[in-house]
């Protein structure tokens, strides 16, 4: 994938330089930057907002990612289809339209756990699984060979 960073002067030059950088993918669509992770998965899945809002600064990103996985693994329990479908979706947005850190968090935090609870025998309806397979195949795929090389 093709980055492209541009840099905005200020036109005073008063301050000194303002340093806006904007991600932009090939298709020209604004990349997922990590600190819009917590607000995108808000504005997605709204019962995660106050959870959401837990999260420490520092380790925004991953904090978040775990929320968010911890949220769907509970789903997937609790045999919630719908809401597991737009969980996988909203990971896939992040999944494709996130910067290399955002991506490199879904897949080794959510597509990782979300894949272990998949593979347990009492696990949900095969709908679940094959919506997730269809989401993340190749990803899921590259895990399993890691871990078993």
């Amino acid at each position: 994938m093709v980055c492209l960073v541009l840099i905005i002067y200020d036109i005073n030059h008063n301050i000194g330089p303002r340093r806006d950088i904007y991600l932009h993918n090939i298709n020209n669509k604004k990349m997922i930057r990590e600190t819009e992770v917590k607000s995108m998965i808000c504005s997605e899945i709204p019962a995660l907002a106050i959870s959401l809002l837990m999260v420490d600064r520092k380790n925004d990103l991953y904090q978040s990612i775990e929320c968010f996985t911890d949220y769907t693994k509970d789903l997937i329990r609790e045999h919630r289809v719908s809401e597991v479908e737009q969980c996988f979706q909203t990971a896939y947005q992040l999944l494709h339209d996130g910067t290399s850190l955002v991506k490199l968090a879904i897949v080794s935090i959510y597509i990782n756990s979300v894949s272990r609870l998949l593979e347990c025998s009492f696990c949900p309806e095969q709908s679940v699984r094959s919506e997730f397979l269809k989401n993340f195949g190749e990803e899921y795929h590259q895990l399993i060979y890691a871990r078993n090389p």
